[in-house]
């Protein structure tokens, strides 16, 4: 049997990684890590590094009550009827 493993190091880039035209990128408190390994494939690319801005979170202060694009985007499946 064959098995491919793959590791975190592994893991395809992403746009922002791979554009060299995009000049910044927004996240949230919880997502700045992802920020600067975007950052950090870019410098190993030769590209400049993207304006990191931080924005708060919208919703509650809990994981359950804040806005969500993969809520959101449930909730469009199932308005359209694709659970």
């Amino acid at each position: 049997m064959l098995c491919d493993v793959i590791t975190s190091q592994e893991i395809e880039p992403t746009q922002a990684e791979l554009d060299p035209s995009m000049e910044a990128i927004v996240v949230s408190r919880e997502t700045l890590g992802g920020a600067e390994k975007i950052n950090a494939g870019r410098v190993s690319r030769g590209f400049q590094p993207l304006v990191i801005v931080v924005v708060p979170v919208i919703g509650g202060k809990d994981a359950s009550s804040k806005l969500s694009s993969s809520q959101l985007r449930a909730q469009d499946a199932a308005a359209l009827g694709r659970h």
